[in-house]
């Protein structure tokens, strides 16, 4: 797989900040509602032309949520990216249509001025950006005495199941998704790296490795634990740590929780925040983070 990178040549040879914000799931309460609308306005009112935007998935409710969600930023100045959640792949009858409709976002996110980040890498000054949606495996399953058919059917012993089960369809098994979406990280990774960047900034929206869970695990419900295990995928942590030549920083979305994990010459951390109240990372010019809750 072969990509062409986009390059903004006249972009600032260093960028004032990076925005960075998940789960936005407009249109699925009130009160997230609102904190989404003050998240927009403030990174409309503090963005610059200089600066950068990603959204890491789970935009809206449907493509018209996602839509409008997009809209709310047509005022930031800067360059915009985005990437798709599993929410944005869920159908609401498995019978009417197909989750491969999601792909169908990327036009939607150009509409709107976003660069699809899981389409091709992107290139500003010094920093490559490159975006996955990942998906998950069962390589965070923790040994807890449940049998192998309820994480074939993602349903815990006592009925409750996780959702992914009944609203995705595609032809496709976890194991062949995440094959899929490593496969184009991967071809991303070594475009940036040919390119000559000196740093690199990943956006995914599913876990890329466990040590962003809770731990230590134990403290959890054997629910918890058992939902855990459709969060994402250690494989997208192997891929990302097998070259540390080039420093990079990893985000990503989904689990509704604020974490940060440190390696050398690598670093992840995911968003936070939840329905009801959303959560800003901002970067500045020496990459160095804060956040902020709406």
């Amino acid at each position: 797989m072969i990509f062409c990178i986009v390059s903004w040549a006249n972009f600032q040879e260093v960028i004032m900040r990076i925005f960075i914000a998940s789960d936005l799931h407009l249109g699925v309460s009130a009160q997230g509602d609102k904190s989404f609308r003050s998240l927009a306005k403030y990174v409309n009112e503090h963005g610059t032309e200089d600066d950068v935007l990603m959204i890491l998935g789970d935009i809206g409710i449907d493509d018209v949520f996602v839509q409008k969600a997009l809209q709310h930023f047509q005022d930031f100045r800067g360059k915009k990216l985005a990437i798709a959640g599993n929410h944005d792949v869920w159908v609401a009858q498995k019978r009417d249509t197909s989750s491969l409709r999601y792909h169908r976002q990327s036009a939607i996110f150009r509409f709107n001025g976003f660069h699809p980040l899981e389409d091709e890498p992107i290139v500003f000054g010094d920093i490559g950006f490159a975006g996955a949606m990942g998906w998950h495996d069962r390589t965070f399953r923790d040994e807890i005495g449940i049998p192998d058919v309820n994480y074939e059917l993602k349903t815990f012993p006592k009925g409750e199941v996780w959702l992914d089960a009944h609203r995705v369809n595609w032809p496709y098994t976890d194991k062949e998704v995440v094959e899929m979406q490593l496969e184009r990280l991967h071809a991303q990774l070594e475009a940036l790296k040919a390119s000559g960047v000196t740093r690199m900034i990943v956006g995914m929206h599913h876990v890329p490795t466990k040590e962003l869970l809770f731990h230590p695990r134990w403290l959890l419900s054997k629910k918890m634990r058992f939902f855990n295990t459709f969060l994402g995928s250690q494989r997208f942590g192997t891929l990302l740590e097998a070259d540390r030549s080039i420093p990079k920083l990893v985000f990503c979305g989904h689990i509704h929780r604020s974490a940060n994990v440190i390696k050398p010459n690598i670093r992840y951390h995911s968003v936070g925040g939840s329905y009801a109240s959303k959560q800003l990372i901002i970067l500045d010019e020496s990459l160095k983070m804060r956040r902020k809750s709406f």
